[in-house]
């Protein structure tokens, strides 16, 4: 082994081992988020520490460690750190995870209401999604399609032992055991399509105020809209150009940005 060879697996040996563990980052993003808690210094200093506790736990989420209670603590560390749009895009990754988080739902709901809508429209003010967290939290896929596949047979028995019996009580049961499986196989298909659309149109958060929606991706081209949206506007992408994302906002409109005025979720 060359000289050169054996200095290069020493510094990535030495270099691996200076990389913070998962327990030392998440002592980090405690520490940092109880000094921002307990500063004395004034809001800069804190929002300082908040900003330092976000970091640590965005670097683990994109070492892969995923979860609604770490989202949650990651959302709460940027809206202390006065980043509402990171705090909102940070929420919303933890409900995918977990739609019946109450006290995650209460941190977004908390801060989309921080927004600033423009009252004349509201433009981009989100609708309530309490239905389809209710639904995904009361069918999830893996059960669902257990309870699917067994509703159906035994409304295939059912139908079976219809045609001996040829009584009306037996039909009636079989009918409504076949009806059961495919209501649920309706949600599981509604669920698909939801998380096929949710992987080819990502999540995007306006990061910035007076944001207009054109109808091309330029600046030349003429606004969708007079009024403008604010940071903490959600949308999705559905196209990207150039430096340019057409987004769809939660209300319905569609435009397109400059890709520096949103944070998206590829």
């Amino acid at each position: 082994m060359s000289g050169v060879s054996a200095a290069m697996l020493v510094a990535a040996f030495f270099a691996q081992d200076s990389i913070p563990s998962y327990t030392a980052l998440i002592d980090q993003a405690r520490a940092a988020f109880e000094s921002g808690v307990q500063a004395h210094q004034g809001p800069e200093q804190a929002r300082s520490q908040f900003f330092k506790a976000a970091q640590a736990y965005t670097e683990l989420t994109r070492r892969g460690h995923r979860s609604a209670p770490l989202y949650r603590n990651q959302g709460n560390a940027w809206l202390l750190a006065d980043d509402l749009p990171r705090a909102i895009l940070s929420y919303r990754k933890g409900m995918d995870l977990d739609p019946s988080d109450s006290s995650l739902r209460a941190c977004l709901d908390y801060a989309r209401s921080l927004v600033v809508y423009h009252q004349r429209e509201n433009l981009g003010r989100p609708v309530s999604d309490t239905l389809i967290s209710t639904v995904r939290k009361r069918f999830p896929p893996a059960g669902s399609f257990c309870s699917a596949l067994v509703l159906y047979t035994l409304g295939c028995l059912g139908l079976a032992y219809w045609k001996f019996v040829r009584t009306s009580r037996a039909l009636y049961a079989a009918s409504l055991l076949l009806v059961g499986a495919a209501i649920i196989a309706w949600i599981l298909t509604l669920q698909a399509w939801t998380f096929r659309d949710a992987q080819e149109h990502p999540v995007a958060v306006v990061s910035q105020d007076g944001v207009i929606l054109r109808k091309g991706n330029g600046s030349s081209y003429p606004t969708r809209t007079d009024t403008p949206v604010n940071r903490g506007v959600e949308a999705k992408v559905l196209y990207t150009r150039d430096d340019w994302l057409q987004i769809e906002l939660l209300t319905g409109e569609v435009g397109w940005v400059p890709r520096q005025a949103a944070l998206v979720d590829f």
